[in-house]
């Protein structure tokens, strides 16, 4: 059977119905949609479940509790009917109502005890002070287990009884609290209070400084408190606080007047270690004398700026200089971030610029190496750069595959050509145009892949015996016929019904192949050799063998595209 009866004996593909196809595709969609509900419920259902089943083995009521809230909000939105995990859920349950009923029974028990331990508290005698700091701590206690049990009633009868016992506990000390705030509030005690406290404390004579200038401080605060006091009350506590106040200011006067010594000492010292170190020392020098300086007390106004202006006269020329060689550093790092800048900016400019794949590529390098040349460049800058690199790789590679599909396309124009060539030379219609033609293709830059058939050709112009055999081969349809049958194996296509058998034996051949031990080609590496041997074969491209091209060219582009 010729090829023109086999292409005849395929029947014709009936076109489907575009109505039908599109309501079978929003069928699938819509099935395929539901099932995803479904699997996302089940997955959260089931992470709920082991949450819970996580919290009752290790026994944490308060997030079992929470667990089960949160499957219980799954049910209201999903029915428990359509759960995998309904049974274990329901064995859960049980196994937290025994926890519950435990926890409630121990929070019952602890307010039991705790409802004893308030009754207890009547009539002790306990002192009103230490009686309301353990009243406190009850009702602390009492609020920890209403918030660990989980209990909403805050109204039950043991909650009452709690209630009424603190009430009971507390009423005796009732107006001693009332009292003592009403004394408190009276200003006359207040100040009195502080001025006790005062006299106290000033008569340690070993008071550091702070302290008596925190007390100076009080006594100025206190001043207008004794001034709403009336009658002798405001006489004899302004005359205490004018006691008080004067002794306070004859101690720190007492401390100012070896104010001027201790900060010429401390100069000395600074001027003696300025002397002896290095530039890096020298700052740290004039930084740890600023705190040291001011622990020292106060003279008088005109010796504390003289003795200022002379310690200023030693730091200040050192902390300029600093300031001189920490400039200098950001001068340098700005340059630095300018240089990064620069080059990540290039960067972005080559990746959107229409240049060749290897001039890209060549521009880029030569922008690593200037990149790379950048000293102390952070972690965000090489993260930039490693961005901006990856995006002109990924240019590269779009440049590089088009070159190649180019470069297939172009061999594939050439093969056709080529094959017209063929056709003139095995009709001998003129030998000397197709020669012609062969020398202008050649010219042209041929494929490597079309050269041995270029070759081929051009000898069969000038001999009869490469003519027949070219004629053979134009003529031989088993070669071409087995390279699609092979294509779309490779590509994992079906061949035609017609060739149905060749494809069965060329998978038995590839069977016994490998049983046999036969190197296994990659497929890639198979894919290309299929390929040069497509175009080194006479008469591909021709119109006769367009049915085995269209094959062979719809089986590599399946790996071809990808490149």
């Amino acid at each position: 059977m010729s090829v023109a009866e086999v292409a005849a004996a395929v029947p014709a593909v009936v076109a489907p119905d575009p109505t039908i196809e599109a309501a079978k595709a929003a069928a699938a969609a819509a099935h395929e949609a539901e099932q995803a509900q479904r699997r996302q419920w089940r997955e959260r259902t089931h992470a709920a479940i082991q949450r819970y089943a996580e919290t009752l083995d290790a026994g944490q009521f308060a997030d079992a509790r929470a667990a089960r809230a949160a499957v219980q909000q799954i049910e209201t939105e999903w029915p428990k009917s359509q759960w995998d995990d309904a049974k274990r859920y329901a064995e859960l349950d049980a196994q937290y109502a025994k926890l519950d009923h435990w926890q409630q029974w121990s929070s019952r028990d602890q307010k039991k005890r705790l409802c004893d331990t308030a009754e207890a508290l009547i009539g002790s005698g306990l002192h009103p002070d230490a009686l309301i700091t353990r009243v406190r701590e009850l009702q602390g206690e009492w609020e920890r287990l209403q918030a660990s049990d989980g209990a909403a009633d805050g109204n039950d009868g043991l909650t009452r009884r709690f209630r009424a016992l603190i009430h009971q506990s507390v009423a005796p000390a009732r107006p001693y609290l009332d009292k003592r705030k009403e004394l408190r509030s009276e200003k006359g005690r207040v100040v009195a209070e502080f001025l006790d406290g005062a006299e106290v404390a000033l008569a340690d004579t070993d008071l550091p400084l702070p302290q008596l200038l925190e007390w100076r401080s009080k006594f100025n605060d206190v001043g207008t408190q004794i001034a709403d006091l009336v009658g002798s009350d405001r006489r004899d506590a302004g005359l205490r606080r004018k006691r008080l106040s004067d002794a306070v200011h004859a101690r720190i006067e007492a401390f100012n007047s070896g104010a001027a010594e201790a900060k010429q000492k401390l100069i000395a010292q600074l001027r003696r270690q300025l002397a002896n170190a290095d530039a890096r020392e020298q700052i740290n020098i004039a930084k740890s004398i600023m705190p040291q300086w001011k622990s020292l007390p106060r003279g008088q106004r005109k010796t504390e700026d003289t003795l200022w202006n002379e310690l200023r006269a030693l730091i200040d020329p050192v902390f300029e200089r600093e300031r001189d060689d920490s400039q200098r550093v950001r001068d340098e790092r700005n340059a630095q971030q300018q240089a990064v800048l620069q080059v990540l900016t290039e960067l972005e400019v080559l990746a959107d610029a229409e240049l060749s794949a290897d001039t890209l590529r060549h521009q880029a390098s030569d922008l690593r190496q200037r990149f790379q040349a950048i000293d102390d460049r952070g972690r965000d800058d090489d993260l930039a750069f490693d961005r901006a690199m990856a995006k002109i790789e990924r240019r590269g590679a779009t440049l590089r595959a088009d070159q190649v599909r180019a470069q297939r396309r172009h061999a594939r124009e050439q093969s056709a050509q080529l094959s017209v060539i063929e056709q003139r030379i095995v009709d001998a219609t003129d030998f000397a145009d197709a020669q012609a033609a062969l020398s202008a293709l050649r010219e042209q830059g041929v494929s490597v892949e079309l050269m041995a058939r270029l070759d081929a050709a051009r000898s069969a112009c000038c001999d009869e015996r490469q003519r027949d055999g070219l004629r053979q081969s134009l003529a031989d349809h088993d070669a071409i016929a087995e390279l699609p049958i092979r294509a779309e194996f490779l590509a994992g296509m079906p061949s035609p019904e017609i060739w149905r058998e060749q494809r069965r034996a060329h998978q038995m051949a590839r069977l016994a192949e490998k049983l046999g031990g036969g190197a296994a080609l990659k497929v890639e590496d198979e894919t290309a050799s299929l390929w040069r041997e497509w175009l080194a074969l006479a008469g591909s491209g021709s119109p006769s063998r367009a049915n085995f091209d269209a094959r062979i060219e719809a089986a590599l582009a399946q790996w071809f595209d990808g490149t």
